[in-house]
């Protein structure tokens, strides 16, 4: 059986997601991915961002890193997470899947994930590594088969 390289694998998403409307931007490592991100960030004229605190944006300490924007950590930041969201400019996630079939970017929900981040700012961001790029969600649920087909919900 052929698998697809990683190479082909990043090509395939890219154009997916820009076929669906959406913008990647390609780099290096970390600290070109987040270079990208200040660049992207400038250019939009960006003011205030909500940042799930989930890997690899819970080590950054955003607020040191963009002084003059409003930023907004879910699970850190006091305040009224849905009023955060619904005015931000921007919000920044990492995903647990990217989908090259599709360009579908799977991200996750719970404690300190809000799904209002990803859903409510007119932008959203979010970070892909290449390990995380798979060819289509068979692919990525076989690749999960470990896992309990039916996992209680902690949040009941």
């Amino acid at each position: 059986m052929n698998t697809p390289t990683t190479l082909s694998l990043v090509q395939q998403f890219t154009t997916a997601l820009t076929a669906a409307g959406g913008e990647v931007h390609h780099a290096a490592d970390w600290s070109a991915a987040l270079g990208v991100l200040d660049g992207l960030l400038e250019a939009w004229g960006v003011q205030s961002i909500v940042i799930n605190q989930e890997a690899p944006l819970d080590g950054v300490d955003w607020g040191g890193r963009w002084p003059t924007r409003a930023c907004h950590v879910v699970g850190r930041t006091v305040g009224d997470v849905r009023q955060v969201c619904a005015t931000a400019d921007v919000g920044l996630s990492g995903c647990v899947v990217a989908l090259a079939e599709t360009g579908t970017v799977g991200v996750a929900s719970g404690p300190n994930q809000s799904r209002l981040a990803t859903l409510l700012p007119p932008i959203h961001v979010a970070l892909v590594g290449t390990h995380q790029i798979t060819a289509d969600l068979f692919s990525w649920v076989a690749s999960r088969s470990s896992a309990p087909a039916c996992a209680p919900c902690p949040y009941q």
